[in-house]
């Protein structure tokens, strides 16, 4: 039986103060074996992102059945208004936790962050100044990877194909590009060109790199809110990151991109000295207005994503043309041979 007239209703929500959204999915079943040090990865983490997002970010952490420990020290940083959203459900997947944690937010950015990154000061605002710069821009990460540009980023190479925009440059931070391959394991026989040169983008005096990583990555909200997603059925990979986190902006025409510095660190499983973080600062009160006026929205472009992202991809199955091509934008004949 209900008495009386509940007084929140048709009451209309006040304005959000929120111009960013980060999400950072958590499954830690236990700390023993593989997960012994994911709960101090897990603070360091938390505290390297509360100490250097603005205080217009909101953030949400989907605990995706973690155990109890990690768990009760979620809800603590709830408690203590440390974070903004806790989740708590049992392990529905990554990519369905993430789908969870981005639901009921109406904002431009949101960013998707693995709960093993540690993340630089300044990475807010550079993501923000190569969405601003580049229109298209639809995905900006973090940490600059090895050959990006040859993974969902046909369409813009179609349309700089032609362009001085479009050109090899020498890495920023090989050193960090290095430490990213050893954090997962890779041995140190790989093509050492990757590390002296890789694809970027300039508008504006904005450099970025070609093509992202979804470690940890900033996309804009249309991803989420033009293309329709499917629940995956994967706890894990099984290509449901490739098909929501990566496709999904070709089909918008969008550019997948990377900031040229390195603003995140991999830390992986196990627990180092150099990712410890005494002390959560606060969020910094730093202006955000460089967040507030995203007015090229992307929309769906079925033709566009036909052309560029399956008919033209297919030329770089041609090695003239690759050849070609990494010749035309830089790379020199030797480190073209062998790219």
């Amino acid at each position: 039986m209900r008495v009386g007239y509940n007084p929140n209703r048709n009451q209309q929500l006040s304005d959000a103060v929120y111009t960013h959204l980060v999400v950072v999915p958590v499954y830690i079943p236990h700390l023993r074996d593989y997960y012994k040090d994911s709960l101090r990865i897990l603070e360091s983490c938390l505290k390297s992102l509360i100490n250097s997002v603005h205080s217009n970010t909101l953030i949400s952490v989907v605990d995706n059945g973690s155990c109890q420990e990690v768990n009760s020290f979620l809800s603590e940083m709830l408690k203590e208004r440390i974070l903004d959203e806790l989740i708590t459900t049992v392990n529905i997947g990554k990519l369905n936790a993430i789908l969870k944690g981005v639901s009921g937010h109406k904002v431009d950015l949101i960013t998707i962050s693995d709960a093993d990154i540690l993340f630089v000061k300044g990475w807010q605002k550079e993501t923000a100044d190569v969405f601003l710069n580049i229109k298209k821009a639809a995905v900006v990460g973090l940490i600059p990877q090895f050959k990006m540009y040859s993974s969902y980023s046909s369409n813009l190479i179609f349309d700089y194909l032609f362009s001085s925009k479009l050109k090899f440059k020498p890495v920023d931070n090989p050193s960090a590009m290095r430490e990213f391959y050893r954090s997962i394991g890779w041995k140190d026989n790989y093509n050492k060109n990757y590390l002296k040169y890789h694809l970027t983008i300039t508008h504006n005096d904005v450099v970025a790199v070609v093509g992202s990583g979804h470690a940890v990555a900033t996309y804009k909200s249309e991803i989420f809110t033009k293309i329709n997603h499917e629940v995956s059925t994967f706890k894990l990979g099984g290509g449901s990151e490739s098909r929501i986190l990566d496709s999904s902006a070709l089909k918008l025409d969008g550019y997948r991109l990377t900031t040229a510095q390195n603003f995140a660190y991999h830390m992986g499983n196990i627990f180092e000295p150099w990712m410890e973080r005494t002390s959560f600062e606060g969020r910094p009160k730093v202006s955000n207005d460089h967040l507030l006026s995203f007015k090229n929205k992307l929309e769906k472009r079925p033709v566009r994503f036909y052309l560029k992202s399956k008919m033209f991809k297919r030329l770089f199955k041609v090695s003239i043309f690759t050849r070609l091509f990494l010749r035309t934008k830089g790379l020199t004949s030797d480190i073209a041979r062998n790219y």
